[in-house]
């Protein structure tokens, strides 16, 4: 919550009967009740306002506060003070209009004018400003007794029209910080913290040609993708559609603007235990199954936040592409291994499938191994074992997110 959301703009000589400040504590206490919690209202008491102060105290309210009221008299136009803020709440209704946080029917300002304006005496720069003012629809309360605080009626419709805004626009600021944003070629979902191809593959694809393709994927220059888990697919579904069951689910069920795809299926990178196939979401209601084998499309994602792979993770994932052993030190050993699945496991570590060839003082228990590569040193590469004499694994649960798999670089070079 802001330190202030109201800000209040007037002239001090319009405050010598305390009007003003009796207004703002019945509107801080009125809009505080309509809101369950305290909303809180800038009012400068300054005798004297100088550049300092303003700078300081003023300045920073202003930045810290969603909406302002102008409390308008000859006085307020013919404030050097009062026209600098004006100017600044219209310069930001300007820019979140631009962004979109703002209707053109709304406004930051609520003006309510107190003294009329006929009778003041304005030089040319002043007559600007107050051409600017009267082109806004303003609250008269010039009616009111000195001392006399404003209509409970007037109040009331102010108080909720300023909670009307203050409550839009923050939505408004949620949707744009949270909704996924499409630019070249790619959306960037900041709600999950990825970023995701904003095209899905041409074609449907077996789940080895998914993986390939998401190596090979290069999208403006941007490369790293992978096959999404099946949590991360789930995420694409709409709040709403995922509260029912995938029978109850009517397509469109993904969210905004992945909602495009309205049939067909997408793989993810998530292996079923103990079987040799993927997960598979069906597009048109977010249902989740074994794939067995199906073909599917793909939406290809990447973390938001990627950082750069571990030069252990480029080494071992350049044997896989180019059919070789890694040789390292594991467990104070020196060891040889045939890297055959790289990604990370369930906590975002980097991990490595590898068969273990047999070793000094270990000649006949060659072995599958789930390595995580923080836990490996010294490594360094060397001429491909036979793949002949790599005994096929029976399904995985080591690597979570597939990057490269190499029974798919094989299967692709045969």
């Amino acid at each position: 919550m802001k330190t202030f959301e109201i800000f209040c703009s007037y002239a001090h000589a319009d405050n010598d009967d305390g009007w003003i400040e009796k207004f703002v504590q019945e509107l801080s206490s009125l809009c505080s009740k309509l809101a369950g919690e305290r909303v809180t209202v800038f009012l400068d008491r300054e005798a004297m306002i100088t550049a300092q102060i303003w700078e300081e105290k003023i300045k920073a309210a202003l930045d810290a506060s969603g909406v302002m009221i102008a409390v308008l008299s000859p006085s307020y136009i013919r404030s050097n003070w009062c026209l600098t803020e004006w100017q600044i709440f219209e310069a930001r209704e300007g820019q979140a209009r631009k962004v979109g946080l703002l209707s053109e029917d709304q406004g930051l300002v609520f003006p309510l004018l107190l003294y009329p304006f006929d009778r003041g005496r304005f030089n040319a720069e002043q007559e600007a400003f107050l051409s600017k003012v009267k082109k806004r629809q303003w609250l008269d309360v010039s009616s009111q007794l000195p001392g006399t605080p404003i209509r409970p009626e007037q109040l009331r419709r102010l108080a909720e029209s300023i909670l009307d805004v203050l409550t839009s626009t923050d939505d408004m600021r949620r949707q744009k910080i949270d909704a996924p944003n499409i630019s070249q070629g790619i959306i960037v979902d900041p709600r999950f913290d990825l970023v995701w191809s904003s095209l899905v593959s041409p074609s449907e694809l077996t789940y080895d040609e998914a993986i390939r393709y998401v190596g090979e994927l290069n999208i403006d220059g941007i490369q790293g993708w992978r096959l999404p888990s099946k949590d991360e697919l789930l995420s694409l579904v709409s709040e709403t559609e995922i509260a029912k069951s995938p029978e109850q689910r009517t397509p469109p069920v993904l969210r905004e603007p992945f909602n495009s795809q309205r049939f067909g299926y997408l793989h993810s990178g998530t292996l079923v235990p103990t079987r040799r196939s993927n997960f598979i979401m069906n597009v048109r209601n977010g249902h989740l199954f074994d794939g067995g084998g199906s073909l599917a499309r793909v939406r290809a994602v990447r973390s938001r936040t990627s950082t750069m792979p571990s030069a252990m993770y480029v080494l071992f994932r350049n044997a896989i592409l180019f059919e070789r052993t890694v040789v390292c030190t594991f467990q104070g050993r020196e060891r040889r291994f045939v890297p055959h699945i790289i990604g990370k496991n369930k906590v975002g570590e980097e991990v490595i499938l590898a068969w273990e060839l047999p070793y000094e003082g270990n000649e006949a228990n060659p072995q599958w191994r789930c390595l995580r590569l923080a836990n490996l040193t010294g490594a360094r590469t060397e001429e491909h074992h036979s793949p002949k004499a790599v005994q096929p694994h029976s399904g995985q649960l080591c690597v979570s997110n597939i990057d490269l798999d190499i029974d798919v670089h094989i299967r692709n070079k045969t």
